[in-house]
């Protein structure tokens, strides 16, 4: 095979279940390019291993593994091994768990790469699918139509904006991994503002892969099963990653950053995490800690986001009754 114009980065860890599944998505792909899978297996404790290796051994021209023989953990694992010994100018990313339903997937996303050189990655529309309860499948849309996205609307998506089977990006434009990435509580994430800051993102607005959620030992199964407590501890790591990368990113989107972290403590006042509005100052006064905004600049924003939201509510039933206001 010549050299592939693109790898499919897989990384797994005891998904004896899914595996399979998961490499047979890559495998049914049809693409006018070459392309190669590339698997970083971390030392499982179940089937996975065995399964990977039948694969590989199917499929040599296509299909490279790594086979850890202790596991070295999730990042390690991606970005330490399995990332950079993919060959591919471009980067599809999947997880052991997750699959691809649409056989033009990759098709259809270096096409618009290769019309757009100014766009960093492309992302599409999903599927979720509860571990275990078929029936319940939710569309996961960003919007109802394909269109261009920035690095504000990333930062202000969290997690949960750019869906991880969905992800295809150039390769060249990660260059060395930044340490804060490393630590941060959701690698895809900020590997997403990473290449946000380097330019605009495409959304496809097809559901082309499936995401399961509860699955074991996965990030979603993880955060839903988090206390409270936890959670909020869980959102002070994401405060630190964001001011990493402001940090990184040397305060480009400064203002975008502060304006999102007034939201997640809204957001955690709001799910009654935090429970009281002692605790939301709490909150307060940890991001003037991080020397990331001070108390006065942090409460004005609190209080023009309410007011902003109330009045957003307002308009609502105006609009609703035909009323002015």
């Amino acid at each position: 095979m010549s050299e592939p114009l693109l790898s499919v980065w897989i990384v797994t860890y005891n998904h004896e279940k899914f595996i399979a599944q998961c490499i047979e998505s890559a495998l049914m792909q049809k693409t006018n390019f070459e392309f190669e899978i590339v698997i970083g297996e971390d030392c499982s404790t179940d089937g996975t291993r065995t399964i990977v290796k039948e694969y590989e051994k199917k499929y040599p021209g296509i299909i490279r593994a790594i086979y850890h023989q202790e596991n070295v953990g999730a990042y390690r694992n991606a970005y330490e091994y399995t990332l950079p010994i993919c060959k591919g100018k471009y980067i599809a990313v999947l997880e052991g768990d997750d699959y691809w339903t649409d056989p033009y997937k990759l098709q259809k996303q270096v096409d618009c790469l290769e019309d757009n050189e100014k766009l960093s990655f492309c992302f599409h529309s999903i599927l979720i699918v509860n571990f275990g309860e078929k029936k319940n499948t939710i569309t996961a849309r960003k919007y109802f139509k394909d269109r261009i996205f920035n690095i504000k609307d990333l930062i202000n998506g969290d997690g949960s904006f750019v869906p991880t089977p969905s992800i295809l990006f150039r390769k060249s434009l990660i260059g060395n991994i930044p340490d804060f990435l490393k630590s941060a509580p959701m690698g895809d994430y900020f590997l997403t503002l990473i290449l946000g800051d380097k330019g605009d993102s495409y959304y496809i607005d097809q559901p082309m892969a499936v995401y399961r959620k509860r699955v074991t030992g996965s990030w979603s199964e993880n955060n839903n099963q988090l206390s409270d407590q936890s959670l909020s501890k869980q959102y002070k790591e994401i405060i630190l990653s964001l001011k990493r990368f402001n940090d990184f990113t040397q305060f480009r989107y400064d203002n975008i950053i502060k304006n999102h972290l007034i939201n997640i403590g809204l957001d955690l006042y709001s799910k009654k995490i935090i429970k009281s509005k002692d605790e939301l100052i709490s909150f307060g006064l940890l991001i003037k800690s991080l020397n990331i905004y001070s108390m006065r600049r942090l409460m004005i924003g609190i209080k023009d986001t309410l007011w902003h939201s109330i009045k957003k509510t307002f308009y609502k039933i105006g609009v609703y009754f035909n009323l002015s206001f």
